[in-house]
């Protein structure tokens, strides 16, 4: 029988040996213990060369689907990167603060390489990605406590995922769609970062049959 990470009823981290969740009190069911399915990792944006993957908090993170946004509100948006882990799917959102500081750290490192106005402008323009790259440094916990709204669905209580592309008639410019269905509700995303294919291959490597 295998100990239990994480709390079932509210994803609470569980101590080793837990018979009851600190958090809600949900008894503990230790599962049998199996061989677990070889899951290679596949990001959407490049994993660093040598970089850990959150091994601080035993969680390991298969890869980021950067650049998720949702409404929020009439007129607000949100942005998260979407960290994919063998127990949940983290959201951690990208604040305006967190932009600028990418957006300016693209600039000095574009500067420092010598690269020219057109080199740095498309430095910066990579800033989701920078965002996305620090989510394998550091330890999924502190993640998900960055910011206030951030928050985690647990992969055994996702239901449906959905990954389209779809193409204006007018303009020819395509837009991703991210659509969840869980036990706790729906969740829409627009992924302003493209790359459907490899958030598909990512979900699905994680996921399974759960993804469409």
């Amino acid at each position: 029988m295998s100990q239990p990470k994480f709390c079932e009823q509210c994803g609470a981290p569980l101590g080793p040996g837990a018979r009851f969740c600190n958090q809600c009190g949900q008894p503990v069911v230790a599962a049998p213990a199996s061989q677990p399915r070889p899951v290679e990792p596949v990001a959407t944006v490049p994993q660093p060369a040598a970089a850990p993957t959150a091994a601080a908090s035993g969680e390991p993170v298969y890869g980021v689907i950067p650049g998720a946004q949702r409404r929020k509100g009439l007129l607000g948006f949100q942005t998260f990167s979407i960290v994919v882990t063998p127990q949940r799917l983290v959201f951690a959102e990208t604040t305006s603060q967190m932009q600028k500081d990418a957006v300016r750290e693209a600039a000095d490192e574009a500067k420092r390489q010598g690269k020219g106005l057109l080199g740095r402008v498309a430095a910066q323009m990579g800033w989701l990605n920078r965002v996305a790259q620090r989510y394998y440094q550091m330890p999924v916990e502190m993640a998900l406590r960055e910011n206030k709204d951030n928050f985690f669905i647990l992969n055994s209580h996702v239901r449906k995922v959905t990954v389209r592309e779809t193409q204006d008639d007018e303009t020819l410019q395509s837009s991703c769609y991210l659509a969840i269905e869980a036990s706790s509700g729906k969740y829409s995303f627009e992924l302003k970062a493209g790359q459907p294919k490899e958030a598909r291959e990512l979900l699905r490597q994680t996921l399974g049959a759960a993804v469409r």
